[in-house]
């Protein structure tokens, strides 16, 4: 295709009177999307923490992918979601994942399918986050509430249903960091309480099944340079770890002083740190405990 060439891929329309139909245009199969997605999920697992949740840094790692790739977002004038979501038997037309990755930018219904499809291409669950007027994804940890409430600083930045956990991610900050898109659509899930909707694509799909890949002119999307992509993503774990413990290591350190450097809290840090995948941290605080720092490693463990 000429570099000048226009782009024409056809577009399909739904109605919004079920949130699920945008199920429908989770292409998760499309080649386009899965040698992305991969590609990107193979580059976060070779650059991640063996300590913190797959799921987590994997969802990660594509926002940042994303973003690195000059994803955009942008209100289509012609059918907002914010009003036709309010008239449910208005036809919207509503981008592939394909089509999304080729024109590098979409509103908020066309980047939630997209990061949906990236999602599950890769074998991790999505949801359509609904609000007033909006939507948004969240992402499956796969992790038990009571594990996660345990492992999280925050939990009320968390979504629980049906025995899992979810992180919100409002879609729609890409040029932010996944750490603020998350933060932001905690604060949308909690505010909209009575008014929201959860709608998992693995349910939904069982009513709307998606529909085959976009015919018409698409590109092949290259994922970002791998250099560029680690330390993107480095960058945004750091500052997650650093976020999750900070608080909880000044005051385990303050206690340590108080307590003449008590072994069971010292333990206690150590075990922190490992975690989250601070290991040379954590060993140091192990070789403290006198004989042998194995006892710090079972409690890790266990």
């Amino acid at each position: 295709m000429a570099k000048n060439e226009e782009i024409r891929v056809p577009l399909i329309a739904m109605t919004w009177d079920d949130d699920r139909k945008a199920a429908s245009f989770v292409t998760a199969k499309d080649p386009v999307v899965l040698r992305f997605a991969k590609s990107i999920a193979g580059e976060t697992r070779n650059s991640g923490s063996n300590a913190i949740n797959t799921n987590f840094q994997i969802g990660m790692g594509l926002f940042q992918a994303l973003s690195l790739y000059g994803i955009n977002y942008v209100v289509d004038p012609k059918s907002p979601y914010e009003d036709f979501s309010k008239n449910k038997f208005s036809l919207d037309y509503l981008q592939f994942p394909s089509q999304t990755l080729t024109y590098k930018a979409g509103d908020c219904d066309d980047l939630s399918i997209l990061y949906s499809a990236l999602l599950k291409s890769v074998g991790i669950e999505a949801a359509f986050v609904t609000i007033p007027g909006h939507i948004f994804t969240a992402l499956s940890l796969d992790m038990d509430p009571e594990e996660a409430k345990r492992t999280f600083l925050n939990p009320g930045n968390l979504i629980f249903t049906d025995n899992n956990t979810w992180i919100p991610v409002e879609i729609t900050m890409i040029v932010d960091g996944f750490l603020k898109a998350w933060e932001k659509g905690a604060a949308e899930w909690r505010s909209a309480e009575g008014q929201r909707g959860f709608f998992p694509i693995d349910d939904a799909w069982k009513v709307y099944k998606p529909v085959g890949s976009p015919v018409g002119d698409v590109v092949d999307a290259v994922p970002p340079d791998s250099a560029r992509l680690s330390a993107s993503y480095n960058r945004e774990l750091e500052a997650f770890i650093k976020r999750e413990i900070d608080e909880q290591v000044t005051s385990i350190k303050s206690e340590i002083s108080r307590s003449n450097n008590n072994q069971r809290l010292v333990n206690r840090l150590g075990v922190l740190y490992a975690r989250f995948g601070l290991y040379e941290e954590a060993t140091v605080e192990f070789k403290k405990i006198s004989g042998s720092y194995v006892p710090g490693m079972k409690s890790w463990n266990n």
